[in-house]
């Protein structure tokens, strides 16, 4: 059991605070498990909750508990009714914006940390620093993400789920880096979202933000670049494109100048370099695999789903005319050969 500042007490299931204000119904009821002795059924209770705008069926109680007994990640995101998000997880390693991340993290982190990630999913970056030595904590407004990168991806992660709308329940000053990934634009509150992430690290780094003044599928409520830029001035931008770019040909990424044509961007504050961990090269004595999105025989691309393609087919040219013979760094880089969790 956790209690706040205000006294109010909220659950902890699978060792992850359930802080999610507006959901106190929902916390009190899993309570009442704990209470009981019962934290199977708390874990039930709260694999039900999702985010407010969420498009899709919620799962039944029947769903949520076969979600327990899964031995995959697919399994239990399939079990759990994610459906197209259930695909975008699955299939994270290889998209761009994940090597853009890869390549934002490597440029302007910190090589051991402690770095927190705020909107964290289920685990993909927190997997690819803890494996690296970096300790790691995150953060989501979903509680069943939260539980897939614990029991999946990156088991020693601190987690946290709570609603970023509100001030964080995290210390002040607590991490060398606060990252946030893809999510910024999702987030109503992006001033106090970005003061609170300055508030708890020393190096802020915000990466594929999309740009309002560039169509995108799942747009969110992004912003202009120059609108980003004054949520944290004296940040360095870069094109999101670039930093993919650099990722895959092992070049140091370039900042950007004028980046209003740019579909996403990544700023990272305070602007100076850092050593981060390695992240664009394999690690050594990783058990890479062929990425799933490649017909073993044949190397063509093959989709999970028409709304994953509608998405990916025109970012994923890194991933056509695959050359067999080259080495395994470039194979990486590519995305071709993935460092994927055994139980993917």
């Amino acid at each position: 059991m956790y209690v706040d500042r205000w006294g109010r007490r909220w659950p902890v299931v699978a060792g992850i605070p359930f802080l999610r204000r507006g959901r106190e119904a929902l916390a009190d009821r899993a309570l009442a498990h704990l209470e009981a002795g019962d934290e199977r059924s708390a874990l039930i209770e709260l694999l039900g909750d999702q985010d407010d705008w969420w498009p899709f069926a919620l799962p039944d109680q029947r769903g949520r508990a076969r979600a327990l007994e899964t031995a995959s990640l697919r399994a239990a995101m399939d079990a759990l009714g994610y459906g197209p998000v259930g695909d975008y997880f699955a299939y994270r390693w290889s998209d761009p914006t994940f090597l853009s991340g890869l390549a934002l993290l490597e440029r302007h982190g910190e090589a051991h940390g402690p770095l927190f990630e705020l909107g964290c999913g289920v685990g993909h970056f927190l997997r690819e620093l803890h494996l690296r030595g970096v300790e790691v904590g995150g953060g989501d407004v979903v509680f069943s993400k939260l539980w897939l990168a614990r029991r999946f991806l990156v088991p020693e992660a601190h987690l946290v789920c709570f609603d970023a709308r509100y001030p964080f329940p995290l210390q002040a000053g607590g991490y060398d880096v606060a990252f946030c990934h893809d999510a910024l634009h999702y987030l109503p509150d992006k001033l106090l979202a970005v003061a609170e992430l300055r508030r708890i690290a020393r190096c802020v780094l915000i990466g594929h933000a999309h740009n309002r003044l560039v169509a995108n599928l799942s747009a969110g409520s992004p912003l202009a670049p120059a609108a980003y830029a004054e949520l944290l001035p004296g940040a360095v931008m870069y094109d999101d494109a670039e930093l993919a770019g650099a990722a895959r040909e092992a070049h140091a990424p370039r900042p950007g100048e004028n980046l209003d044509c740019a579909a996403a961007i990544a700023l990272a504050w305070p602007p100076e370099q850092r050593r981060g961990p390695s992240l664009t090269r394999a690690r050594p004595r990783a058990r890479l695999r062929l990425n799933p999105l490649l017909d073993p025989d044949s190397l063509e691309l093959r989709w999970p789903s028409e709304r994953y393609r509608e998405e990916y087919e025109a970012l994923s040219s890194h991933l056509r005319g695959v050359d067999r013979s080259a080495g395994e760094d470039e194979l990486y880089r590519r995305r071709v050969l993935l460092d994927l969790p055994e139980a993917w």
